[in-house]
């Protein structure tokens, strides 16, 4: 039962990441502000690892800077 509950929870989590690399990656959000807010939040509740929220972070940045100029 364990090892079940654990496994979605990870499964969750690499769901969460896939989703909003996919998200960002398509210009979803209208601002580089909204999206990072919203990985923030994801962050806050544990659905992001560290090393997932600092390389989405950089992919918000690199995403959104290309909008600007």
């Amino acid at each position: 039962m364990i090892s079940i509950h654990l496994n979605i929870f990870l499964w969750r989590r690499f769901v969460m990441y896939k989703s909003m690399k996919t998200l960002i990656g398509k210009k979803f959000y209208k601002t580089a502000e909204l999206a990072q807010k919203k990985l923030d939040v994801f962050y806050a509740v544990n659905r992001l690892t560290d090393d997932e929220y600092t390389e989405l972070t950089a992919l918000v940045e690199t995403v959104y800077e290309e909008n600007d100029a």
